[in-house]
């Protein structure tokens, strides 16, 4: 994982299977298929600030007021535990129960705080950072 002064928004899952600081991948510096450029819907290069209520974990009533301007990364739904993905056991990391996204880049991410319910993850490998 990158170290970074500040903490992270998001960490994204790479195609190397590591974790990545939002700070890389949204200000464009890693991913080549941003070409350099920060992702549009960033918050100043950094997966936007609160952000970690997906639209997913939204009450229906909640999910329906929602806009873009309210959610700028609109998180798909859930996509499992990142311990699954990582083939990680769950006493191995701490990091190994947070429950892994799909941002609007089409990255894979996880929000620090944000639990995974013990649902299986489905691989998808293009969907590495």
């Amino acid at each position: 994982m990158d170290h970074h002064s500040d903490i992270p928004r998001a960490l994204f899952l790479s195609r190397d299977s590591q974790l990545v600081h939002d700070e890389r991948v949204c200000s464009g510096d890693l991913p080549s298929r941003l070409e350099g450029k920060a992702c549009p819907w960033a918050d100043r290069g950094r997966f936007p600030a609160g952000s970690g209520r997906p639209q997913s974990l939204m009450s229906a009533s909640e999910a329906s007021k929602a806009s873009d301007a309210v959610l700028p990364a609109r998180l798909d739904k859930p996509m499992g535990r990142l311990g699954d993905w990582l083939d990680l056991a769950s006493g191995e990391s701490g990091v190994a129960v947070l429950q892994v996204f799909r941002c609007r880049q089409m990255f894979l991410l996880v929000v620090p705080g944000v639990f995974a319910k013990g649902r299986k993850a489905r691989r998808n490998p293009d969907g590495g950072a």
